[in-house]
């Protein structure tokens, strides 16, 4: 998935739901994304800020954390302990060799001198899945009769079904405008020039370039809207959003825990995705104890693929 989430507006945001209150509330956050079948991901933490200030990681990066995940058996006892260590900037690694399980619950806790409190999350880990096969290997954007499906092994996931997230990176070397595909263009276009303005910034405060869009990414999609085989696999369909540049690309079908989803489909609405008021706007929901952020996992095939430009996109 790459890290197709960005927290920075979790980082400088306050509540808004209600009655909107402005007030700033300090909070520490953390981020971690675990991956099925693959090593202990890494850790951030940082300390959020004021909305009207600017985003620098390396000012607001907690250095001093004593950071642990932990594998719980399913009464909620510890079972193993995975010890972090401070790695640069605001990010915590392990050197533990232990792979991440499905279908089992982590938890995160991390204490910060001087804060009394333990910030804490849990995630249950999806089932994984497996890739069977592919309709092609390649395909020609925006052309339905060619769009790319792949049957998959059904990913478990305790109490309901499995949801999905498509995530695209082009395997381009350097990136152009005129790679990416026409959404993405006329996205960039909406500044009159064509290419983000040199003075806008990413959410690590430094200068936002193209190769910061690299990583595309589809809405959730729910195991409902995808096609049971005779097999019992299932069959998911790319969707062209996800998909920001022409070329060889590496498709992720992830499948999501419910810390993710829960973000992800609150994040929609705290980013114009409804039609409720300014005041009617839910929270983000974050599931993390005595801080905010997101400690979450999913697990997730990958194949490679090559997207053709169209004819009607000289």
């Amino acid at each position: 998935m790459v890290r197709y989430l960005c927290l920075a507006f979790l980082l400088t945001l306050t509540a808004c739901d209600g009655m909107v209150d402005n007030t700033f509330v300090p909070e520490y956050v953390v981020e971690s994304y675990q991956v099925v079948g693959e090593g202990l991901a890494s850790v951030q933490v940082l300390r959020n800020a004021p909305v009207n200030d600017r985003f620098d990681r390396d000012v607001l990066a907690v250095k001093n954390a004593t950071v642990e995940v932990q594998l719980l058996t399913e009464s909620g006892a510890v079972e193993e302990r995975y010890a972090y260590s401070h790695a640069g900037r605001d990010r915590y690694t392990t050197a533990s060799p232990a792979k991440v399980l499905p279908l089992r619950r982590y938890r995160l806790e991390v204490r910060i001198p001087g804060f009394a409190d333990v910030i804490s999350s849990e995630t249950v880990t999806p089932g994984a899945f497996t890739f069977v096969t592919a309709s092609a290997d390649s395909a020609t954007y925006g052309v339905a009769a060619e769009e790319l499906t792949f049957n998959v092994t059904r990913p478990a996931y305790p109490g309901r079904q499995a949801v999905f997230v498509f995530s695209t990176e082009t395997l381009l070397p350097t990136l152009t405008l005129r790679d990416a595909v026409p959404f993405l263009r006329a996205f960039l276009d909406g500044n009159g020039n064509g290419i983000p303005d040199a003075e806008e910034e990413d959410a690590d405060g430094d200068e936002f370039e193209l190769e910061d869009l690299r990583v595309g990414s589809s809405p959730l999609l729910n195991e409902a809207t995808y096609s049971l085989n005779p097999d019992g696999t299932l069959r998911i369909q790319l969707p062209w959003i996800a998909v920001p540049f022409y070329g060889p690309n590496r498709v992720s079908a992830n499948a999501v825990d419910q810390n993710l989803f829960d973000f992800l489909r609150s994040q929609t609405v705290q980013q114009g995705g409804s039609t409720l008021s300014p005041g009617e706007i839910p929270n983000v929901i974050e599931r993390v104890e005595n801080g905010a952020g997101i400690f979450c996992s999913y697990s997730r095939v990958t194949k490679e693929v090559f997207i053709r430009r169209p004819a009607n996109d000289p």
